[in-house]
């Protein structure tokens, strides 16, 4: 009889099942990954509530694009385009590229139409393809199909898979803060959100060397947050329920305002009118999750603002996340806040929602316990 591989499945109505697959006949250009970890990005939440209220057509299917393990099995193509090996740990990016389109060739493959939701075709992602595009591409099961067109990064043996798992938050902060939002020495930001996503911008400001690192959100449901943006170098937090954040931002700059503001607040009302008040007067703000608001750009003086709206991250920015993960120079483990088993799928994502466990910054499901 054929091995089986049991993954947590996420079906109609936001229901987990733990279901049973055949384990992937692996050629010479794909590979099988033995799963460690499988971290729980934001955008999971959001898609979880859709499938919860009816709204999304892609069940079943195996969550779970945040992905570290070791290679099982690998194929002898597979082994030398990514240079890996069968017993190598690696991380996988949950992008699945055709490699030859325009924005592949520019390392940009975020963009590339195979790895989007498009009418009538497909998606082809860790984490967002359905099961009948072909089974175990998500990080909740045992094992993960390592696809063809797969981006894998080789780890290193001190690096642990929670850590590991953060590379994509890691990346963000890298693509929005640093390479978006060009900080660096001499330069200062807002980071309106202490979330994951957030935390990854402070620590690629801080990493790139910039000068004043804020950070902005609403306590007590940030209070642990604001403890750990601290940790991993922002110069100051301020409480938006208690603090005027307009007027702590012009105090912090000297009236100046900041070089540079990131929004990574999920949509927290009010957060786009700010930042174009306390952005300097040539300023970038970058918008990676401000949600749906409205605001009129009038009556914020004289200046020369860039708008960056932000999806995802480049090559560039995950290898430089890699980096950082593995310089050890960060606290990153105490990011990991929330570790869960397969079996616990559901309730690792309302934990990430605010719905289940206190506290979560980062969380992780465990598949083999």
């Amino acid at each position: 009889m054929a091995e089986k591989v049991l993954a947590a499945t996420l079906l109609e109505g936001g229901r987990f099942e733990v279901r049973e697959y055949d384990m992937p006949v692996i050629a010479d250009d794909d590979a099988l990954l033995k799963v460690e970890a499988a971290g729980i990005c934001g955008s999971d939440w959001g898609s979880y509530r859709k499938t919860l209220a009816g709204e999304d057509d892609r069940t079943p299917r195996i969550m779970g694009h945040e992905n570290t393990g070791v290679i099982a099995k690998i194929g002898a193509g597979a082994s030398a385009r990514w240079g890996v090996k069968e017993g190598d740990r690696v991380v996988l990016e949950q992008y699945l590229p055709c490699g030859v389109c325009d924005w592949c060739r520019r390392g940009e493959y975020r963009f590339c139409d195979d790895t989007d939701r498009i009418a009538g075709k497909d998606i082809l992602r860790y984490g967002a393809s359905p099961v009948r595009v072909r089974p175990l591409l998500g990080g909740f099961g045992q094992y993960m199909y390592v696809h063809p067109r797969s981006v894998v990064h080789k780890l290193p043996d001190h690096v642990t898979p929670s850590e590991a798992a953060l590379l994509v938050p890691m990346a963000n902060g890298v693509q929005w803060a640093f390479i978006h939002g060009e900080l660096g020495p001499g330069r200062s930001v807002l980071i309106q959100g202490p979330g994951q996503m957030g935390l990854g911008c402070v620590v690629a400001a801080k990493r790139g060397g910039t000068d004043l690192i804020i950070v902005s959100g609403v306590a007590p449901r940030d209070s642990s947050r604001f403890a750990m943006a601290k940790r991993l170098g922002a110069d100051h937090t301020i409480d938006a329920g208690t603090e005027d954040v307009r007027e702590r931002v012009r105090e912090l700059t000297g009236g100046k305002g900041v070089d540079a503001v990131v929004n990574v607040s999920g949509g927290a009302p009010g957060t786009i009118a700010e930042a174009l008040e306390v952005v300097g007067k040539q300023g970038i703000i970058v918008l990676a999750g401000a949600g749906d608001q409205q605001v009129s750009i009038a009556g914020f003086g004289r200046k020369l603002i860039q708008l960056r709206v932000a999806h995802g991250s480049s090559y560039r920015a995950f290898t430089l996340a890699l980096d950082t993960i593995a310089s050890g120079q960060f606290p990153l483990a105490e990011m990991c806040t929330h570790h869960f088993p397969m079996e616990e799928a559901e309730q690792a994502i309302l934990t990430l929602g605010g719905e289940g466990a206190p506290d979560a910054i980062h969380v992780n499901v465990l598949p083999w316990g």
